[in-house]
């Protein structure tokens, strides 16, 4: 046995005694040798020449003195020739050129680690294998990799040789085929026009295709890392197609297949505006996974980038520059724009140029629109949504409007009805439909989609004062002061309960039916609007909220929320006046938005507004002032991660479904995940919530939360993250950890939680004037008639003192609409807890004889 020291603690001399070791080791061994190591070493390997891979970390062997490092290349030159039946190993570059420089390895050596002879490919695994040709002969190398004078001039030989041997072949390969794959990058149009003339009538060979190598393949990847050189120019270009009888309609596809070619192409072809046409069709597909080189890729992106300000993310996803698209069309005419559309399989891969199509198509509008809706109705096909908002409105005004608002109607019912779906689905549906939103507020001139909405929303009210009499029986509309709208029925003067079946299907009964439905519908989209606009902090013009306020669903809506202008006065809305608790603020032009509960608790008047919400009996039309609020810990300020769930199981499956209707999503071994889009930061949980699984009986555990810039890998500082999306995040969590706890049983709740419940508690003892309760360390106190009780405001769970444990078992159903809350969001254990306080401050009220029992 041989063993060594190596490491950060090793010295020259163990090194000296290793090498010698090693050698002398290695000259004994046959090549057919197994090697056995002692079990309490971590290092195993069956093959001989991994006795020196402890020797080679990166950059280790650089300290050594020149005869130690030479010692080292003599070795690893040997334990690649001595084991005929292994594979063939070489040595790293820098360790190679490092040989060079020295003398110890010669320009032979150089070659054959470019281009020297690699083994067959096994089964289906695809890889060229010449990975320093690969590497050094891409359009820009990168400035940290090792080089010398003499390997860039064996780098750029070995390139010549590899194409004049793949040019000259026939149909089947050659010994230079698998080098000519691997090469990334070479310039010049005359040796670009010469693989285009080589395939002949042939088509360009589009993305990966496994280990073929025929002569299209490789004169296809060729054509590709191809780029003009200073000397090209639109007229040579020309010239030399024209020499080799190139026709117009190949130098088109040349265009499409390499982009990088479609300037000097224009100005052969004269034909304007087709650079712009390629990228927009570039841009616009669907496909980003094919075999494309990572700095080809980039130089297309950034000459996308020029011309669009839609992100490379937002044009994956469907998004459409409607502008550039009319720009480009105007430049080349319908013929040219139809040419380009047949060379535009050569945009991806397999079919993603379709979409690119079927959009260019839409704009022109050469869709049928009755076919899109049946597509997205019948088939739920997500281009059909992003195309729909892309047709062009009619030029007349009443016609557009009605244009619009049918097809907004469409992409909103696409968008709520994705919720019957699993988690992916479901999250590629709504991106389509906001895709499709984004489409339509481009294309009727809205500078942003949420002012589209807000627009539709107060524009599509139905007439709720109409009336209808048929046969004696007189139907209207009423609504609730929280806008909850209702038919009522009468005959004369009397009230009826129940509508006549013989009047169910008369048209005017129907369509005011339809419209109650539609108020309610429109009540249900905007309280999740209104929220989900909070969270992210969207802005409203003072007129956008007038027009708003005239829709008499959203009206008490808007009053019913906490408005911030200018960034510094929180208050009531009423017209062009915000009622703050300082006194009435002027609005003027200044743009509000919803305040979140960090406006409210910075500001100092969360609990001066809570206390009005009490006072006025307001339900909000969601949770605002009485929303739970989670700012950092000082520990978390100074952390990357936040581990305040970290370690709770989770129930996997109602754990998904909660995160799901959350817009959490998981991606497959890599956790679950949202992303907030204003802010470019995406929040990670590296967790399992698989299903079928152990993990399904004992439970998932959540981990520690961090977030990510959306173009980043590492985790942002807690500090960074913005109040509102941590916050939001943390009570996302929190919601989870909540409701789907193992074993059914809810933990105790989170601080935010139980002081939300406390300050409801309060202001509800205030009103009643209930002076024998008090709030103390997360429990309710109460001084009752029969005993002393308390309440946890987390679990709900109540003790007699002295006595134990006392029993009430919570009916939910029952607290619906018994327990004011002031938010419409249903919040069962909130009701329980509130209703469990006021029972027992009561107590002498208590007839429930099962209660009773335990009180005496």
């Amino acid at each position: 046995m041989v063993s060594f020291l190596h490491g950060e603690h090793a010295t020259p001399t163990d090194t000296d005694m290793a090498l010698d070791a090693w050698e002398t080791a290695l000259s004994y061994l046959p090549p057919d040798a197994e090697i056995h190591v002692d079990p309490q070493y971590s290092w195993r390997s069956q093959d001989p020449r991994d006795l020196l891979s402890p020797l080679r970390p990166s950059g280790a062997w650089t300290t050594w003195t020149s005869e130690q490092t030479q010692r080292l290349w003599n070795l690893t030159v040997y334990q690649g020739t001595a084991f005929p039946k292994l594979p063939r190993q070489r040595p790293t570059t820098v360790l190679l050129l490092h040989a060079y420089a020295h003398g110890w390895a010669t320009r032979d050596d150089l070659y054959d680690q470019l281009i020297g002879e690699r083994p067959e490919r096994q089964g289906y695994y695809y890889s060229t294998d010449f990975d320093d040709l690969s590497t050094y002969t891409r359009r820009t190398v990168k400035a940290d990799l090792p080089t010398h004078p003499d390997w860039r001039a064996a780098v750029s030989a070995v390139r010549d040789r590899v194409l004049e041997v793949e040019l000259g072949r026939g149909d089947l390969e050659t010994p230079a085929t698998r080098p000519a794959l691997a090469v990334q990058g070479l310039h010049g149009a005359a040796l670009t026009l010469r693989l285009l003339a080589g395939l002949g009538k042939n088509p360009l060979k589009r993305g990966y295709q496994g280990s073929s190598e025929s002569r299209d393949v490789t004169f296809s990847h060729l054509t590709r890392v191809s780029f003009p050189q200073p000397g090209d120019t639109a007229a040579s270009l020309r010239t030399q197609a024209h020499a080799l009888k190139i026709p117009d309609s190949r130098l088109l596809d040349l265009a499409m297949f390499a982009p990088q070619w479609a300037t000097l192409v224009a100005g052969a072809l004269g034909w304007k505006g087709l650079e712009g046409g390629v990228y927009w069709l570039h841009a616009h597909t669907r496909d980003t996974n094919w075999s494309v080189p990572a700095d080809v890729r980039e130089a297309w992106e950034a000459e996308i980038s020029e011309r669009t300000p839609l992100s490379a993310t937002d044009l994956t996803e469907g998004a459409v520059d409607v502008a550039w698209f009319h720009r480009t069309y105007r430049a080349l005419g319908r013929e040219r724009f139809a040419a380009l559309l047949d060379a535009a399989k050569y945009a991806s891969s397999s079919g993603g140029h379709k979409r690119a199509e079927l959009y260019a198509r839409a704009v022109l509008g050469e869709l049928d629109e009755t076919d899109l809706r049946a597509r997205i109705r019948e088939k739920r096909n997500q281009d059909a949504v992003r195309s729909l908002g892309l047709l062009p409105l009619a030029r007349a005004k009443a016609k557009a409007a009605k244009e619009l608002e049918g097809r907004y109607r469409v992409i909103s019912d696409f968008r709520r009805e994705a919720r019957q779906f699993g988690a992916q689905r479901q999250a590629s549906e709504r991106l389509a439909a906001d895709i499709g939103l984004q489409n339509l507020a481009r294309t009727a001139g809205y500078t942003d989609p949420q002012r589209l909405v807000w627009a539709m929303e107060a524009r599509t009210a139905p007439d709720w004062t109409q009336a209808v009499t048929v046969d004696g029986v007189t139907l209207g509309i009423a609504l609730t002061p929280g806008g909850e709208a209702s038919v009522t029925l009468r005959r004369g003067e009397k009230p009826l309960k129940t509508l006549p079946p013989a009047l169910k299907k008369v048209p005017e009964v129907v369509a005011l039916r339809e419209s109650v439905t539609e108020l309610n519908a429109t009540r249900k989209r905007m309280r999740a609007a209104l929220e989900e606009a909070m969270i992210r902090g969207d802005h409203f013009q003072p007129q956008e909220l007038l027009d708003l306020a005239a829709h008499p669903v959203i009206a008490p809506m808007l009053r019913g929320l906490v408005w911030i202008v200018n960034e510094a006065h929180a208050g009531w809305w009423d017209g062009d006046t915000l009622h703050t608790p300082s006194g009435p603020q002027p609005i003027g032009d200044h743009a509000l938005r919803l305040a979140h509960p960090h406006d409210l608790f910075v500001g100092g008047h969360w609990t001066a507004f809570q206390a009005q919400v009490m006072d006025r009996g307001l339900a909000q039309p969601f949770k605002q002032v009485f929303r739970e609020y989670y700012p950092p810990t000082a520990a978390e300020l100074d952390a990357r991660r936040s581990t305040r769930f970290d370690g709770h199981h989770v129930q996997p499956t109602k754990a998904a479904a909660l995160l799901k209707t959350r817009g959490w999503v998981a991606v497959p071994e890599e956790g679950v995940r949202k992303t907030w889009h204003a802010e470019g930061i995406n929040v990670w949980i590296d967790t399992s919530l698989g299903y079928g699984t152990p993990s399904e009986v004992e439970g998932t555990p959540l981990t520690a939360a961090y977030f990510v810039q959306r173009d980043g890998q590492e985790a942002m500082p807690l500090s960074q993250v913005p109040p509102r999306v941590f916050s939001e995040t943390l009570r996302d969590l929190d919601l989870v950890v909540s409701v789907a706890h193992v074993g059914g049983v809810d933990p105790e709740a989170s601080h935010s939680t139980v002081e939300m419940r406390a300050a409801l508690l309060r202001e509800t003892l205030r009103l009643l004037t209930l002076d024998n309760v008090r709030v103390m360390n997360d429990h309710a106190l109460i001084d009752g008639h029969h005993a002393r009780y308390t309440v946890h405001l987390g679990s709900g769970t109540v003790h007699r003192q002295p006595g134990g444990f006392l029993c009430l078992i919570p009916v939910h159903n029952q607290h619906q609409g018994r327990v004011f809350l002031p938010f419409a969001d249903p919040d069962p254990r909130t009701a329980e807890v509130i209703s469990k306080v006021l029972l027992l401050a009561e107590d002498r009220r208590i007839q429930d004889p099962t209660i009773l029992e335990q009180l005496r």
